[in-house]
């Protein structure tokens, strides 16, 4: 692999289409493969038609993604990165959290075919803690 300055910049371009709350450009921003999905820290997409639908709830009410530092590999068709990127919401309170987005080159066209959103938590809080939080999120551990 060698790194990508053309996956980096669509991923740049991917947060400010987020931003902006472009739901037309974020729909291209996204492979054409109807098994594109994203996890978040809360949900998984169960493929594209999802994660565009996730996204027409929020566009337009202000919530922004920012990035940090990405880096981003590729080779071939398929590249991918890694970012810190900020939400950041209405109100300015921010969520920082950790991506990591596997692209493919669509046409001469990088788009993602895969994002994971983590918000960074220590350890010992996750130990505590997760096992409420699967139960919020109706994942109860077995």
């Amino acid at each position: 692999m060698q790194k990508s300055t053309a996956a980096g910049e669509a991923l740049a371009r991917f947060y400010d289409v987020f931003s902006a709350g472009d739901v037309e450009a974020f729909d291209r921003g996204i492979a054409a493969d109807s098994e594109a999905f994203v996890v978040g820290t809360q949900r998984v997409s169960s493929g594209r038609e999802e994660w565009l639908g996730n996204f027409r709830r929020i566009a337009g009410k202000g919530v922004r993604l920012e990035k940090h530092d990405i880096r981003a590999y590729a080779e071939g068709s398929l590249a991918w990165a890694f970012d810190r990127p900020m939400f950041v919401m209405p109100d300015g309170s921010q969520l920082p959290t950790r991506l990591t987005a596997v692209l493919r080159d669509e046409g001469g066209e990088w788009r993602l075919l895969h994002a994971h959103f983590s918000v960074a938590v220590p350890d010992p809080v996750a130990i505590e803690h997760g096992p409420a939080w699967l139960e919020e999120l109706g994942q109860a551990p077995a």
